[in-house]
């Protein structure tokens, strides 16, 4: 039932069988919980009917299953051992790259100029972790996260703080893209762009020295955007 539950979500919005499986197979799910001692075990069911798992980082969801496989009367304790040391190490590897992500922030000094833009590099670090999980693409987390917490700062000046008339400048000046265009900018602005400008060519030219193939044209055009 859980498994129909999950596969109902997969669906297009046409669709019409699978709308009626997620309404029998959500309704059956509630049921069973309403009627099942917890000693049971049923907490990955309560996890689904509030998460599907196909919206669940997968590193959350193994440690998840890890608490509820050391319970298990069938474990195999070397298979444990070995999801623990596993865990461990791409934990350690995130802590790593976390404090290298922090380090930049810091030097950055955007939030010391534009004290009412939000400050979040663990969070940003957190949605590139769900985007790209697997251990090899450090260098792919660093960069995308450096890229959305700048972008963070840019929504925050849209939001709640720049003037339509600055908004303006700002929006041609991403669309030039040269440091003359900055100059008509307010301060806190130029600061935001050179931000952004650096940053952005900084990674076309990691990308150009490790794997040879020049981005800088892609990243600007997604800047753009």
């Amino acid at each position: 039932m859980l498994s129909l539950y999950e596969a109902s979500y997969l669906g297009t919005e046409d669709e019409e069988i699978l709308k009626k499986a997620l309404e029998f197979s959500r309704t059956r799910l509630h049921e069973f919980i309403s009627h099942t001692s917890p000693e049971i075990g049923y907490r990955h069911i309560v996890r689904s009917l509030t998460l599907p798992k196909h919206l669940r980082m997968a590193r959350l969801e193994a440690r998840n299953y890890m608490d509820e496989y050391r319970h298990a009367s069938n474990q195999i304790p070397a298979l444990l051992e070995l999801a623990k040391l596993d865990n461990d190490m791409i934990q350690s590897l995130h802590q790593t790259e976390l404090a290298e992500i922090c380090r930049w922030w810091k030097e950055l000094g955007l939030i010391e100029k534009l004290s009412f833009a939000r400050d979040r590099p663990t969070e940003c670090f957190l949605w590139t972790v769900g985007i790209f999980p697997e251990p090899c693409y450090t260098n792919c987390r660093i960069e995308l996260t450096k890229t959305i917490c700048i972008l963070d700062v840019i929504d925050d000046i849209f939001d709640n703080y720049g003037t339509l008339d600055q908004l303006v400048l700002f929006t041609h000046a991403i669309k030039r893209w040269d440091l003359d265009a900055m100059e008509q900018l307010p301060e806190y602005m130029k600061i935001c762009y050179m931000a952004l400008y650096n940053t952005t060519n900084e990674i076309s030219y990691s990308i150009q020295k490790e794997h040879g193939i020049t981005v800088v044209s892609y990243l600007k055009r997604t800047v753009r955007i």
